[in-house]
């Protein structure tokens, strides 16, 4: 519609107005000629006569007539409009051209039908492009619904396929556990599921021969005793603290714990004793003073003995002293002649360096056979200390792994002066 309107204003020239007003006239000419021609003229000397009085009535004497100079104008303006880049096969360039047209009151019609025009074809694009739209979402939607069917079928097929294949799997699997020697070991059953079995099944498979590997092992871990650091059997502990060893003989909850705990403060009597050196026991003891006690032995110590005074405070820091109160506490000690005189026998710093060596090398033989026995009732984690450690016992003493051999009768000036040195130590 656009383009007839857009023709017809290009065909509305001046030259196209003058010859429409010259066809007007012959027109006109050949009317009146008809009409003569009962009056005695040709109807052809007619016509030629008022066609040339016709056409000389069309040609303005003083220039172009209105209308060829309306039309001259509108010419102009679709010119003008042109020649700047208008397309005017779009709504916009007839708008345009409206507007341009517009300004001139006399095209104001012209002006109103190009506008009317650009809305119809705004109108129409519009239209056409929704149109386009919903077919393009149809075919969209067409092709989706396609592609869903399609993928809906091809799960099918693999859900089939699947099924097929894990029926098959199944079939196999029975077939071959059957077919397995009914002494079959582990490892051919669990080939089998590996091959043939689902990934359930092989991780049931799996997680139920480490469960039988598990409950074997225990049971022959219950089978064989539990062993300590030494490789001495242990026994086991009720639920009510109760001791029982790998024959059967109950120990008494209350009993075991004592005996536990004098078990521990043994060793750790053993590592104090590790401790001290023979440097700090030739400072610390033969002194008439302990310098640790009272202010004024303090400050004497720290002023003209300070050797002495630093070995005594480190010695007393060990503890040694401490642990023998504690293992005298204890029943299970207690009642160890043995372990008694050694807890009662320590000497104090006014004893001579070689008795307290003396006393050191007897304690941890006597501790040493206090954690034998021990140990081999109850299995206790043990750790021994070498003995004869400053040779005041003559020749080296069995090891500490040995069978514990009968106490030795401590020498009565040993007894002696080690007594003597505790009575010392007790009046401070």
């Amino acid at each position: 519609m656009a383009e007839n309107i857009v023709q017809s204003l290009f065909g509305f020239t001046p030259q196209a107005v003058q010859e429409q007003m010259y066809q007007t006239g012959e027109d006109r000419a050949m009317q009146l000629a008809r009409l003569s021609a009962g009056r005695g003229g040709s109807p052809g000397s007619v016509f030629y006569g008022l066609k040339s009085a016709e056409r000389a009535a069309a040609t303005p004497l003083f220039g172009p007539s209105p209308q060829v100079q309306r039309a001259g104008n509108l010419q102009s303006i679709i010119q003008g409009v042109q020649a700047s880049g208008v397309d005017l096969s779009q709504p916009e360039g007839l708008i345009e051209l409206a507007n341009a047209v517009g300004q001139n009151p006399e095209f104001g019609g012209i002006a109103t039908s190009l506008r009317q025009e650009a809305a119809r074809m705004t109108q129409s694009q519009t239209k056409f492009a929704y149109d386009i739209a919903a077919k393009g979402a149809e075919i969209t939607e067409r092709g989706a619904r396609t592609a869903e069917s399609e993928a809906r079928i091809a799960e099918s097929k693999a859900k089939t396929a699947k099924l097929e294949f894990a029926n098959t799997q199944e079939e196999n699997l029975r077939a071959e556990l059957s077919n397995l020697p009914a002494n079959a070991s582990e490892e051919q059953i669990l080939a089998v599921y590996r091959r043939y079995g689902s990934a359930d099944q092989q991780s049931r498979a799996i997680q139920a021969s480490l469960d039988r590997r598990a409950r074997l092992a225990e049971q022959n871990r219950m089978l064989q005793p539990e062993l300590n650091n030494n490789g001495v059997p242990q026994g086991r502990v009720d639920a009510k603290g109760n001791f029982f060893d790998n024959s059967g003989r109950k120990v008494a909850s209350k009993e075991f714990v004592d005996a536990e705990q004098s078990h521990n403060t043994a060793l750790d009597l053993l590592l104090s004793l590790r401790q001290l050196t023979e440097k700090d026991i030739n400072n610390a003891f033969g002194s008439f003073i302990d310098y640790t006690q009272s202010d004024p032995a303090k400050f004497v110590g720290s002023r003209f003995s300070p050797e002495t005074q630093k070995a005594q405070y480190q010695i007393n820091n060990i503890g040694v002293k401490t642990i023998l109160e504690n293992l005298q506490k204890l029943k299970g000690a207690s009642t160890d002649k043995e372990m008694q005189k050694v807890a009662s026998t320590f000497p104090g710093y006014q004893a001579r360096p070689e008795v307290m060596k003396q006393w050191i090398d007897e304690a941890i033989q006597v501790t040493n056979n206090f954690l034998r026995r021990s140990e081999k009732r109850y299995g206790f984690d043990t750790t021994y200390e070498a003995e004869n450690r400053f040779g005041t016992k003559g020749p080296k003493q069995p090891s500490a792994a040995e069978v514990p051999s009968a106490p030795t009768t401590p020498k009565p000036a040993a007894q002696t002066e080690s007594a003597q040195g505790w009575k010392i130590l007790n009046v401070r």
